[in-house]
């Protein structure tokens, strides 16, 4: 049985987190590359660019880490500073 009004097109659902910080991140790397590319654009992925962090990070080395920073303009480049601690997972 289907439920009053309900199509029969396919519906696409996201699931996200429930910490803001990670639903954002998550949104960003998954569900807004994915809507980009039903939306036809030829790049749907971020755009990526060269940074250099003002100081050395500790990455876990078993899974991809996202590390909020704040970034500056330098004459060399980009370089991005720690906003502190990032324990949203732990």
């Amino acid at each position: 049985s289907r439920a009053v009004g309900a199509s029969s097109r396919p519906l696409l659902v996201f699931g996200l987190p429930g910490n803001p910080v990670s639903a954002l991140v998550c949104f960003s790397l998954t569900v807004a590359p994915a809507l980009r590319r039903m939306c036809g654009r030829p790049h749907p992925l971020p755009r990526r660019v060269p940074v250099v962090s003002a100081s050395p990070l500790r990455l876990d080395p078993e899974r991809p880490e996202y590390h909020r920073a704040t970034l500056h303009v330098t004459k060399s480049g980009l370089v991005a500073t720690s906003t502190g601690r990032q324990i949203s997972s732990r």
